[in-house]
C-alpha cells in the first residue's frame, strides 16, 4: 500500500482530515489488500512527497465527530456516569418514588409480568400523570442524561401522550397524538408555560421514517442547560444512541430557554372531550444520569433543634420534625433536601429508644421556618404520630446526660418533597420513647439543600 502524501508546505492536517472522512473506504481497501489512493477520495495524488517535518509549535485541529460518542458539553463519553435516579417496576408501581394523579375515568395498573405500569383512560376529558417525587439536581457544566422506556400503544386523535423530563412549567418531552410524533420544549420564562414543538418531519438530525410509535421504545434526552445550552433528543436502537433532533439556543435567544433544569421524569396522557372507548399507555423504566459526577459539597448546610427539653414517657413522642416549605421566594419548592445527620441528648437515668419516621401523620403540629434562607420548616409541638415508615432506629444509653450522634443520608430514595400539585409536604420526624419512667430529650437535624 503506497504511502499517501501531501503537497509541499501543506502539512499533515488535510491528510488526516481526509482519512477521517473516508474511514469506510480505507477499511475496505485494507480488507481487500488494495491501495489507498486519496486522488480517488478527493485528495492529493499518490506519490507527492510529504514534508520532511511539521513546523515546531504547529497546532492540529483534531476533534471528535458530533455524534452520540460525545456528551452534551462536547466531551468524549466514558464509562463513569453518576446515577441520580433509577426506577424499575418489578414488584410494584414504586409509590415511594412516584407521584400519580388521575382525573376522571382513568386507572393505573401494575403489570408484574411486564415490570411495567399500564395507564388507561376510559372516558372523555380525563387525564393521568405519573411523575417522580424527586426533582433531579442539575449542576452547571455537567451533561444531564435521561433514558426512559415506554410504549405509546395505539394512537388516537383524541388522546395526547407525553414522556420525558418535565413538569407543568418546564422541560423536554416526546408527544404522540394519533400516531404523529413531536419533540417539545416547555418553558415558563415568560411567567406561564409555553410549549414549542417540532414535528417528526422537521426533525433536523434524523426523521426516523422507520419508527413505529405503537412499539416499546427507549427515549434518550441529554442537555446542557446553563440557561442557554443545547438539547438533544432521540432513541436507542440496537444498543446505540440515534439522535433525532437538537434544539440550539446559545447566541440565538435573548434569554434562557427554560427556567430550570432541575426537573422530574414524567409520563402523562390526556383525553379530549370527544374521546370514546379506552386507550393505554405503558410506562416501564427510567433513569437520570449526571455525566461528570455530582459535587456533594455545594449544598447549603442547615440545622435545627428543639430549643427546650421535651419530656418523654412510654408513648412515642415526635420530639422534632422537618418538612419542605410549600413555596420558597414565591416559587413552588422543588429543592432537593438531603438529610445528613442527627443528634439526640438524653437528660435522664433511663434509656431512650428513638425512631426516624418518614411521612408520618402528626397531631398538633405547628410549623415554623428554619431560616429565611432555608427551604425547610420545623415542628416541636406535635404530641403524637401515626403511620409513616421507620427508616432508622436506636437507643440513647441510660447514663445521665448522654448523647448519640448518627450519620444518616436516608432520604436518597425517600425524598422530602411535595406532590404533583405542590402540596402535601413529606415530613421527617425524630420520635422518642422512654424504656422506663420519664426522661427529658433534645434532638437535632442537620441537612443540605441543593438548588
Amino acid at each position: 500500500m503506497p504511502i499517501e502524501t501531501a503537497r509541499p508546505g501543506e502539512g499533515i492536517q488535510p491528510i488526516l482530515r481526509k482519512l477521517l472522512l473516508n474511514q469506510q473506504a480505507i477499511v475496505d481497501a485494507i480488507s481487500s489488500g488494495g491501495d489507498i489512493n486519496l486522488a480517488e477520495l478527493g485528495g492529493t495524488p499518490v506519490g507527492v512527497p510529504l514534508p520532511v517535518a511539521t513546523p515546531v509549535g504547529a497546532v492540529f485541529d483534531i476533534g471528535y465527530a458530533d455524534t452520540a460518542s460525545i456528551d452534551a458539553f462536547d466531551r468524549l463519553r466514558t464509562s463513569n456516569p453518576t446515577g441520580l435516579f433509577e426506577s424499575t417496576l418489578t414488584y410494584d408501581a414504586q409509590p415511594l418514588l412516584w407521584n400519580q394523579k388521575v382525573v376522571g375515568a382513568g386507572t393505573v395498573t401494575h403489570l408484574p409480568d411486564e415490570s411495567a405500569v399500564r395507564m388507561r383512560l376510559s372516558g372523555a376529558s380525563a387525564s393521568i400523570e405519573r411523575t417522580t417525587r424527586s426533582y433531579f439536581r442539575y449542576q452547571p457544566g455537567k451533561s444531564q442524561l435521561i433514558f426512559m422506556t415506554f410504549a405509546f400503544g395505539q394512537g388516537s386523535q383524541d388522546i395526547i401522550k407525553r414522556v420525558g423530563y418535565f413538569d407543568a412549567n418546564n422541560g423536554i418531552y416526546l408527544q404522540e397524538v394519533g400516531g404523529e410524533l413531536s419533540f417539545f420544549i416547555r418553558s415558563s420564562v415568560t411567567g406561564s408555560p409555553v410549549n414549542t414543538g417540532v414535528s417528526q418531519s422537521a426533525w433536523n438530525l434524523d426523521t426516523y421514517p422507520d419508527f413505529n410509535p405503537t412499539k416499546a421504545s427507549i427515549l434518550v434526552i441529554d442537555l446542557e442547560w446553563l440557561g442557554v445550552g443545547r438539547v438533544r433528543v432521540g432513541f436507542v436502537e440496537k444498543g446505540r444512541i440515534r439522535y433525532a433532533h437538537q434544539f440550539l439556543h446559545a447566541n440565538l435567544l435573548d434569554t434562557v430557554y427554560m427556567s430550570t433544569a432541575q426537573l422530574p421524569i414524567c409520563l402523562a396522557m390526556v383525553s379530549g372531550p370527544g374521546f370514546v372507548g379506552t386507550n393505554d399507555f405503558i410506562g416501564i423504566c427510567g433513569s437520570v444520569i449526571s455525566e461528570g459526577g455530582q459535587d456533594e459539597n455545594i449544598g447549603f448546610p442547615f440545622s435545627v433543634r428543639n430549643s427546650a427539653l421535651r419530656a418523654v414517657g412510654g408513648s412515642p413522642l415526635p420530639v422534632i420534625s422537618i418538612r419542605p416549605k410549600g413555596t420558597f421566594n414565591g416559587r413552588i419548592n422543588r429543592v432537593e433536601i438531603v438529610q445528613r445527620a442527627l443528634e439526640l441528648f438524653n437528660d435522664a437515668n433511663s434509656t431512650i429508644a428513638y425512631d426516624i419516621i418518614y411521612n408520618g401523620v402528626l397531631t398538633g403540629a405547628t410549623w415554623n421556618s428554619v431560616d429565611a434562607n432555608s427551604v425547610v420548616e420545623f415542628d416541636i409541638a406535635s404530641t403524637s404520630i401515626a403511620g409513616g415508615i421507620k427508616v432508622l432506629g436506636g437507643f440513647v444509653a441510660s447514663t445521665n446526660q448522654s448523647k448519640n450522634g448518627q450519620q444518616t443520608g436516608i432520604t436518597g430514595r425517600l425524598p422530602m418533597s411535595l406532590d404533583i400539585d405542590g402540596l402535601s409536604p413529606t415530613p421527617l420526624s425524630i420520635v422518642c420513647s422512654n424504656i422506663s419512667g420519664l426522661g427529658n430529650v433534645a434532638a437535632q437535624f442537620n441537612w443540605q439543600e441543593y438548588r
